[in-house]
């Protein structure tokens, strides 16, 4: 028998120590062993550890019985909060507590106790712990979100005011020398109201920050004590009232004062501006006044049907829109399987911007940078990238058949394939595997779309054949099936809230939406809809873009997102 960790520091020339002696930094023999909490004690601790309550009848062993090797423990390290020289080993049920023994004595007197050590056993597999990791990594992502909006809110502000003082810059060039005077009273009211503005979100974004860290930390110490039970028991139970605590910082941050926008209005009496002496303008301030609450989801929102955006020419044949990505605010992407082409397509002014031919039949697209974007040849086993403003580049990498869908995060690609077997690879810029997840060869699966997670550990596709939804590591060949009975399931995106919007070529009409966090799958009504193919979300524009097969001919359908 072993004490985990403790021979060079409990035995000295074939000695045994007292473990408590020796954590004060005294050196004492051990004259006995408590086989309940695995430790070594002098004559004075095992005085003190017969009399207390909680261990009163644990089994001790003589000095001539002790064993004399380690004891096999995963012995609690952490230290009592209050009791700063003693170590946490009880566990009170009736309370959901943990303690050392003087809290258990001064709080828990008439409680029925354990030891850690006792009730500890397999918590690195319970549902307590699983649920509060899931709990932890819930919270960080609602804190990422909150701190991209904010951050978002922080360039909106910089953009006002770089539009307003465009404004007033532009009219005041049409006034005469006075309007030097009246201009620098307008600029500092645009600053103050920036400063302002930026200060205020700024300060949210430090409190974000702050929690973010302190996620982070919990994360951290979860991993560190990855086998240790015992100490992963007492952490749980401190995170699980700390979290209660960062959850409602979380919501106080998400519902603090939102940002004004202002514009710039004209004075209506420039010309008489020298002798009224009146000011060059006024600064219109526009509060916001919905406040979203961070726990609003895509759930919360509608699709609007806006009309329907026909790409090909009059004088042109039909066209199948297999993939699309949005390149700016105001350019998509758009892959023509049966033209063998790429379409770059201004949404706001109805146009084609550009088109650029394709070696041969593509399947789906994905934006690298600003400029450049990779694309699947299924049939000819290649990735090629484009520059969208100067077309088809040298660069390309091989693969193999049938390459589907393809999604980028942080220099990594992610791609399905559709041949038997059906599988998914993470290559890295240079085309290198660093992951390959196969399924089943028993049966035949076709993932023909698939996205990263928001954080680019995961990999979520979407199999035709066997209308699910799966999800895969991108750093082991793991692959589970999330979600079910979909109808032909196609093109899907990823939320902010980690929801999912699919495409399901036999469902007409509507759309389904996957909860990650409770797996279940709900109806989207949207009209317009007969046979969706690949669908593309702009959350910030709250905008999406499905393309529709009928009759061998694809159109793009717009449809405004809206709360309910």
């Amino acid at each position: 028998m072993e004490v985990t960790g403790r021979k060079d520091d409990i035995m000295t020339m074939d000695k045994i120590l007292c473990q408590p002696c020796k954590g004060d930094d005294d050196v004492v023999l051990a004259e006995g062993y408590c086989e309940n909490c695995n430790e070594y004690f002098c004559n004075s601790c095992l005085k003190v550890h017969r009399k207390m309550t909680v261990t009163k009848n644990h089994v001790i062993k003589s000095k001539d019985d002790m064993p004399i090797v380690h004891v096999k423990a995963d012995p609690c390290i952490q230290p009592c909060s209050k009791h700063k020289s003693e170590i946490i080993k009880y566990y009170c049920f009736q309370h959901d507590s943990v303690g050392c023994g003087d809290c258990m004595i001064n709080d828990h007197k008439t409680c029925k106790l354990d030891l850690v050590a006792d009730v500890s056993d397999n918590y690195a597999d319970s549902e307590e712990f699983n649920e509060t990791r899931t709990k932890v990594e819930d919270l960080g992502n609602k804190i990422t979100l909150i701190k991209n909006e904010i951050q978002e809110k922080i360039k909106n502000v910089s953009d006002m005011k770089i539009k307003m003082i465009k404004e007033i810059k532009s009219y005041r060039n049409e006034l005469n020398d006075y309007l030097d005077q009246v201009e620098a009273t307008l600029l500092k009211e645009v600053d103050e109201l920036n400063e302002k503005d930026v200060t205020m979100q700024t300060d949210r974004l430090h409190k974000c920050k702050a929690l973010e860290s302190e996620i982070h930390q919990m994360q951290q110490t979860f991993i560190s004590q990855d086998g240790k039970v015992n100490q992963l028991f007492v952490t749980v139970k401190h995170a699980l009232k700390h979290l209660v605590e960062l959850n409602a910082s979380l919501q106080q941050v998400s519902q603090e004062e939102m940002v004004d926008s202002y514009v710039f209005v004209p004075s209506k009496k420039v010309q008489d501006i020298k002798v009224s002496r009146i000011p060059l303008g006024v600064i219109h301030v526009h509060q916001e006044k919905r406040v979203v609450d961070a726990t609003q989801t895509i759930l919360d929102m509608k699709a609007e049907f806006v009309r329907e955006v026909n790409i090909p020419a009059k004088d042109e044949s039909g066209c199948l829109i297999t993939g699309m990505a949005m390149s700016s605010s105001s350019e998509i992407l758009l892959i023509d399987n049966m033209k063998e082409s790429l379409t770059i397509f201004d949404i706001q002014n109805d146009r084609i911007v550009s088109k650029h031919a394709l070696p041969s039949e593509p399947w789906d697209v994905t934006m690298i940078d600003t400029h450049t974007c990779a694309v699947t040849l299924p049939g000819a086993a290649k990735i090629i990238f484009i520059d969208t403003k100067e077309g088809l580049n040298d660069n390309k990498l091989s693969v193999k058949e049938w390459c589907r869908g393809i999604d980028y995060h942080a220099e990594k690609i992610a791609v399905s394939y559709t041949s038997h077997p059906a599988s998914i690879e993470i290559l890295n810029m240079n085309g290198e595997i660093l992951n390959l997840t196969t399924f089943p060869t028993d049966d035949s699966y076709f993932p023909n779309y698939l996205t990263f997670s928001h954080d680019g550990e995961n990999i979520y596709t979407s199999d035709y054949m066997h209308g699910s939804l799966h999800k895969c590591s991108v750093r082991s060949p793991l692959c589970k099936r999330i979600c079910e009975n979909l109808k032909g399931p196609r093109g899907l995106v990823i939320t902010k809230d980690e929801s999912f919007l699919i495409c399901c070529q036999a469902d007409s009409d509507q759309l389904s939406i996957i909860d990650l966090e409770t797996q279940q799958m709900l109806p989207l009504s949207v009209t317009h809809l007969r046979s969706p193919m690949s669908i593309l979300l702009c959350e910030k524009s709250r905008k999406m873009f499905i393309s529709d097969e009928t009759e061998g001919c694809s159109n793009i359908r717009l449809f405004d997102w809206k709360w309910k």
